[in-house]
């Protein structure tokens, strides 16, 4: 079973009302201000702000640089992931790091999303859980997707 980390600070947030997204077919934009105003929701995605809120197009090309890195890594978990790209939903967290935009694309398979709501509206950090989870770090200004981490069964 996957170890799931929640701050409190967040739940309190959701259970407050503040959950600002925009929800697409393939997924959630999360919204960059409210990240600045909960800044413990991104620990241990090594990611910080400034944060930004992707666009619905900016979220689609990076889906497809994700799924073309997928299938060009040629590995076992990788080809599992992409023949089942249709049944992971993913998260689209815009930030800024030394002045250029990034967005993490942040993944989870069908049987996570499907049994738990708080997907939607906060960062989802997962340790372990193996090719249920991966997430991908894409520098906009060059569309290239410059690492994807498929978590670990351990």
């Amino acid at each position: 079973m996957p170890k799931i980390v929640l701050i409190p600070a967040i739940v309190a947030a959701i259970i407050a009302g503040c959950s600002d997204r925009e929800e697409i077919t393939t997924g959630v934009i999360l919204d960059g201000q409210r990240l600045e105003q909960f800044p413990a929701e991104t620990a241990g995605l090594d990611i910080s702000a400034p944060y930004w809120t992707p666009t619905a197009e900016q979220a689609s090309l990076a889906d497809m640089a994700v799924l073309d890195h997928l299938r060009r890594m040629d590995t076992t978990r990788s080809r599992q992931i992409s023949d089942a790209i249709s049944d992971y939903k993913r998260q689209y967290v815009g930030y800024t790091v030394g002045g250029k935009q990034w967005m993490l694309v942040n993944a989870m398979c069908r049987q996570y999303w499907e049994s738990q709501e708080i997907w939607k509206s906060s960062v989802v950090v997962v340790l372990d859980g193996g090719t249920c989870f991966f997430n991908a770090r894409f520098e906009i200004a060059t569309s290239t997707v410059h690492s994807l981490e498929i978590n670990s069964d351990g």
